[in-house]
């Protein structure tokens, strides 16, 4: 048996294995998973009318993800309308949201005269988490940026077997390095940024949004003659 398999699948192999409605073991686990409301015990993450989300309990890279229909189904062609829609919608197209926060805030990086610079990968970036709070994320970032560039905005993509990292950088003129370590602290603003709107709230809904989705938001700086540069890093559970 061990020559058969990977060193990483014994776990799974020599797991107790799940019993049907006849108690005869070789059940199908997904079946109980789908009829539980125990979101803990199967590692369940999020649950809608026709699918589900999953943890892999016996992965083959660290933070798997299942993303699974309710209805037992031998292929996923035989999902049916809704059915269909919402397996899809169930994972987000990260390029998409962020390509339409760009959209919906390209007037306001034009007042500022920034160059933007966006480098994203040509394929679907998929992650796990909130449609309607990772475009809130997103939102938030260009705003901040749109407050304190100086000349430029640009946004890259960079992916792991376990995260998808979205980097916003741009240049500064009015942010110090002292400023940086206290950018999420709530109502928090440098004092150049008073007379632009800011309420000092933008990043820290941002950050708390990213937690709430399993992901993480860090800034960091470096000076750079007059200017400072400045790194937002948001790393979120990639499918």
């Amino acid at each position: 048996m061990q020559r058969l398999h990977s060193y990483w699948r014994m776990p799974y192999i020599e797991a107790p294995k799940p019993r049907d409605d006849t108690g005869k073991s070789g059940g199908n686990p997904f079946i109980e998973m789908a009829k539980s409301d125990d979101f803990a015990k199967f590692h369940i993450l999020w649950k809608g009318k026709y699918s589900f989300i999953v943890m892999n309990k016996f992965p083959y890279n660290c933070g798997h993800l299942l993303v699974l229909p309710l209805r037992e189904i031998g292929d996923i062609e035989l999902l049916e309308g809704d059915e269909k829609t919402e397996f899809f919608d169930s994972i987000i197209r990260a390029k998409r949201i962020l390509r339409e926060a760009l959209v919906g805030n390209y007037q306001l990086l034009a007042e500022r005269d920034l160059a933007v610079d966006v480098a994203l990968p040509e394929h679907p970036l998929w992650v796990l988490g909130d449609e309607a709070a990772l475009a809130r994320v997103f939102q938030n970032l260009l705003q901040n940026a749109s407050r304190y560039a100086a000349s430029k905005l640009a946004l890259s993509a960079e992916a792991t077997d376990e995260r998808l990292i979205l980097c916003f950088t741009n240049d500064s003129h009015t942010l110090a390095l002292d400023d940086v370590p206290r950018l999420f602290e709530r109502f928090y603003t440098p004092d150049d940024s008073r007379h632009q709107g800011s309420t000092g709230l933008g990043l820290t809904v941002a950050r708390a949004l990213a937690e709430e989705m399993q992901g993480t938001l860090t800034a960091s700086a470096e000076q750079n003659g007059e200017h400072l540069t400045l790194h937002f890093r948001l790393a979120l559970k990639a499918l």
